[in-house]
């Protein structure tokens, strides 16, 4: 009986297969942990802005939240006396208020002084306050930061603005009216 003898062909990896197989490997895994770190980095950064832009908005607010043309005429430039840690950051609130006035003579607003009353050369009460919060911290490279909200404050006392809502002598409410599904410009 002839025997043949088979050349059994091995199956597997070779050795030089799996040296460039773990070699692939790593930088992959090299690359994202690179990846890891940027996200944490920008997650961190972007808490920071939310919290510094809730105090700038705070602020805001608390200017906006006036009860009467005195307590508006005392808006001021200032700043915080504390500072505020949130999440181990350090914020620092300022503020800058700048009054503009219309003059009786006509023209365009004028910058007056912050506080008080106006002067008889200007329209009473037609007046704001141009008020810009600025929030400012540290980051984790040393980096100092900031965030900046402005917004326009008009010179209306808080009880006339219930008059504002009363109609008065069957007059309807300003906006677009509608009639039959069509716009009404008069």
């Amino acid at each position: 009986m002839k025997t043949r003898a088979f050349a059994v062909r091995q199956r597997g990896f070779s050795l030089i297969e799996v040296l460039i197989a773990v070699i692939v490997l790593s930088f992959g895994l090299l690359a994202l942990a690179a990846l890891q770190g940027s996200l944490f980095k920008a997650s961190t950064e972007a808490k920071a802005q939310s919290v510094a832009l809730g105090l700038a908005s705070e602020k805001l607010e608390f200017f906006r939240g006036y009860r009467n043309i005195a307590s508006y005429q005392g808006l001021d430039t200032g700043s915080d006396a504390t500072s505020f840690t949130v999440g181990g950051i350090t914020y620092t609130r300022s503020w800058t208020v700048s009054r503009y006035a219309y003059p009786t003579a006509g023209g365009s607003f004028t910058t007056v002084a912050n506080t008080g009353t106006t002067a008889g050369t200007f329209v009473a009460n037609n007046e704001f306050k141009r008020v810009l919060v600025d929030v400012r911290w540290t980051d984790a490279e040393n980096q100092q930061q900031r965030v900046s909200l402005e917004a326009a404050i008009a010179a209306l006392d808080p009880g006339d603005s219930a008059k504002i809502g009363k109609m008065t002598n069957g007059s309807e409410p300003r906006g677009i009216r509608t009639q039959m599904g069509q716009i009404c410009t008069d």
